[in-house]
């Protein structure tokens, strides 16, 4: 295994949302009803929580930072898909 990721949970500190079905709860960044649940092939993970191999980290060059990361005051996203691609490529 290169890389591995994980569910996120939800702590709601102002209580669950009721207009917020769980099948939308990756909107919010959090693990929706239907996600895998167990070892298999994923091509868009959830970037909060991903671990690569070091190894395939360094060589295909990690993160991309034009597309992910802090810019000013805006929180892209978009690196670990990218990094996922290419792994998948090679």
């Amino acid at each position: 295994m290169i890389a591995a990721g994980g569910k996120m949970i939800p702590e709601w500190v102002a209580g669950k949302p009721t207009f917020l079905l769980e099948e939308f709860y990756w909107l919010v960044g959090v693990t929706h009803n239907g996600f895998a649940d167990g070892q298999c092939d994923v091509c868009t993970p959830f970037e909060s929580n991903i671990s690569f191999q070091a190894y395939i980290f360094a060589e295909l060059g990690g993160f991309d930072i034009e597309i992910g990361g802090r810019k000013g005051d805006k929180n892209l996203q978009g690196g670990g898909k990218d990094l996922c691609a290419r792994i998948r490529e090679e």
